[in-house]
């Protein structure tokens, strides 16, 4: 008998033997009535041993790098037989950008499973590919096998350890796969879990104190050895266990190199303490490149009863599948990835059904290494006053295929040449590659590295370019905006008022600067109020543009404080300078319905929506006015003919009404909403495209 089946026997005499002695329930069921192990521990495992189900290995005798998982992939591995709605879900997206492995127990579950997706629409089917070997679970992400790149041998290969639950069938996954694909194996000889460990790209990973719990409290030092010996990680951060959701996955998600996702619970959750240590640990680390972590923070359900996390989600390719829960909170989730993700699409999928058993989407599916992968380590660009010679671009490109001499380009645009130009990579010694951008007379420069390979597989820095790229500034300063408030501090009163107050902007470039400007108002429920958008003004060089102006304050405007603010760059998202200055609302009876009067005169020149240049990229601009009362006007732009979607949905994740949902023109489209018939409340407009997802938030106050 082999070892497996021997596991597996020696786990059936003893789960047999207790359930006859009436000491355990019944296993648990997912919600579609199939048997279903919770991630945690099930009542009746809680004494069961740990079966060693594999002899550690030696270390890798070369250098390696291990993989992270926003890397390009092969394939996502799945294990079918529980939560198997979810699951199709999950691979209906997945088999349009990748393949799907599907870990199934007999031919005959296969001939089910392909049935099931094929009846639920996942299309095309012939991306699916399934594997015959018997599981316990379906938590694969915690058992499958994780992946370097040796730089040797330059192929692939795969490091486990033994897994943290008495489930030997599922242990012996990575060293199976090993056999049945034919790529090597490095055993660690740690108890741990998948979900509890978080890699960079580089040298850095980060897990919870859980992993020295496991081991006899082993010190931080032996494990920086032993993952330094195994995985060419020497930079190794633990955070605190917390309440035992001790899965680092379930509290943070490192989106590329640079950026770290991490839970905010509401305020005054006892929970927030632990999400804090997470920020404070990446607070006080610097990334691969000496720059500090951006972290951002996403808003997240109370902890209690339910484990919600938003952190846990898949990254395939192009795509991000984030959890959702039926929770006001999902909307903002999406909105965060969208933001932050740039060049991804990004999808929510229900989680309710499984999240109760300690996981969501990251927990049951888990990345292939691409086996021709390339990557590409370069540092962005600083702002520099240079506007005279060329920008020096350098990069180490490293590729499992051979690297396309045609396909190593930077790709650059500016204030001065709106379109998307390349220019060459040129290798100069090793796997070190060297290229230049023109030099641009002042102003943004946006720019991103594309490689590809005879192989075919392609990627860029940062992933995906041209949506996602890298932007650096170009002489002294861009513009200069002051705004001067007259008799400050400024208090409106509860009916209504206005305040005056010097706006002046100075180009202090020796070159001309084209630009727009808009002033918006934060408002104290939350949310943006963009009051007036100029686009299309031009400053001379040396010249300054003034401006008085008397802004109006409607009566019904919401009572607190607010930040009064100009902006000056490219609408809406580019921002060379601002400045702003902050003014009380106090409270009022709201009997005159006039939220969106916020008049204001002084500023000669007229306002436009829209830019008149032709787009360039897409663009969901923010909708005016918005805060809003009954009705609001939303714009985009899109830089070619397509299908478009334009879908207003609720705080809850319902969908509200569809505004488009056809082939559009290039250029740049509007739609009013009226919403005269909805209640007051945060509102989300989320735009989709084969090529571009965003997602907008409106706030409706009646």
């Amino acid at each position: 008998m082999n070892r497996p089946a021997l596991f597996s026997f020696i786990l059936m005499i003893i789960l047999t033997s207790a359930v006859q002695a009436g000491d355990i329930p019944s296993l648990p069921l997912d919600d579609e009535g199939n048997p279903a192990l919770p991630r945690g521990l099930a009542p009746f495992e809680a004494g069961l041993p740990l079966l060693e189900a594999d002899d550690p290995t030696h270390p890798p005798d070369e250098p390696v790098r291990a993989i992270a998982e926003w890397e390009e992939v092969e394939a996502i591995i799945f294990r079918w037989g529980s939560y198997n709605s979810l699951l199709s879900q999950i691979i209906d997206y997945v088999v349009d950008v990748t393949r799907a492995y599907i870990v199934v127990s007999s031919q005959s579950q296969a001939n089910s499973c392909r049935s099931y997706l094929l009846g639920q629409g996942v299309s095309p089917i012939d991306s699916v590919e399934f594997l015959i070997q018997a599981t316990n679970s379906v938590w694969i992400r915690d058992y499958a096998p994780w992946w370097l790149w040796r730089l040797e041998s330059w192929d692939r290969a795969m490091y486990e350890w033994d897994y943290n639950r008495p489930r030997p069938l599922d242990d012996v996954i990575p060293e199976w796969l090993s056999q049945i694909w034919g790529i090597e194996y490095y055993g660690i000889d740690l108890t741990h879990t998948g979900g509890n460990w978080l890699v960079d790209g580089h040298d850095g990973v980060y897990c919870s104190e859980l992993i020295r719990m496991e081991n006899g409290w082993i010190s931080h030092d032996s494990l920086c050895q032993i993952f330094d010996a195994y995985c060419n990680l020497d930079s190794l951060h633990l955070t605190p266990i917390f309440f035992g959701i001790d899965h680092l996955n379930m509290s943070a998600k490192l989106l590329n190199d640079h950026t770290v996702l991490i839970n905010e619970f509401p305020p005054g959750s006892i929970h927030n303490w632990a999400m804090d240590d997470i920020v404070e640990v990446f607070s006080n680390l610097t990334n691969q490149y000496g720059e500090p972590w951006d972290i951002i923070r996403i808003p997240t359900p109370d902890w209690a009863p339910t484990t919600y996390s938003y952190t846990n989600s898949l990254i395939a390719r192009n795509i991000v599948l984030v959890p959702a829960y039926n929770h006001p909170y999902d909307a903002e989730a999406l909105a965060i990835y969208a933001e932050n993700m740039p060049g991804y699409q990004v999808h929510g999928i229900n989680c309710n059904s499984i999240i109760s058993a300690g996981g969501a989407i990251n927990c049951i599916t888990h990345n292939i290494m691409h086996p021709s992968l390339i990557h590409i380590t370069h540092q962005r660009l600083p702002h520099t006053e240079n506007t005279a010679d060329p920008y020096l671009v350098s990069a180490e490109i490293i590729s499992l295929g051979t690297l396309d001499e045609d396909s190593l380009l930077i790709y650059w645009r500016s204030g001065y040449n709106p379109d998307w130009t390349s220019e060459p990579l040129v290798n100069t010694t090793g796997d070190e590659f060297e290229g230049y951008i023109p030099p641009c007379p002042g102003g943004f420069v946006d720019y991103y590295i594309y490689t590809g390979n005879e192989e075919g597989n392609w990627t860029t820095r940062p992933r995906y370019g041209p949506g996602a790229h890298f932007t650096f500034h170009t002489g002294l300063f861009l513009l200069e905006v002051t705004m001067t408030p007259e008799n400050p501090p400024i208090i409106i009163p509860a009916a209504g008022g206005s305040f005056d107050y010097t706006i002046n902007i100075v180009n202090n470039q020796t070159s001309q600067i084209d630009y727009d400007a808009w002033i918006e108002a934060d408002l104290p429920p939350g949310g943006i109020y963009e009051i007036l958008l100029h686009q299309g003004l031009t400053l001379s060089p040396g010249a300054s543009l003034t401006r008085y102006i008397t802004q109006n304050v409607p009566p019904n405007a919401p009572a607190g404080e607010y930040y009064y603010r100009a902006a000056a760059g490219e609408h809406p998202g580019f921002v060379f300078a601002q400045d702003g200055f902050p003014f009380e609302k106090l409270p009022g009876d709201g009997s005159v319905n006039r939220f969106n009067d916020w008049t204001i005169t002084g500023w000669d020149e007229p306002a436009t929506p829209f830019s008149t240049r032709s787009p360039d990229q897409y663009i969901l601009h923010r909708n005016y006015p918005n805060p809003f009362n009954g009705r609001t006007t939303i714009s985009f732009t899109i830089p070619e003919d397509g299908y478009v979607s334009l879908v207003i949905y609720n705080s809850l994740g319902e969908e509200i009404i569809t505004l488009i949902e056809g082939e559009i023109t290039a250029g740049c489209c509007q739609f009013q909403w009226n919403a005269d018939n909805m209640p007051s409340g945060v509102y989300f407009c989320y735009l989709e495209t084969p090529n571009f997802t965003s997602v907008r938030k409106m706030m409706l106050l009646k």
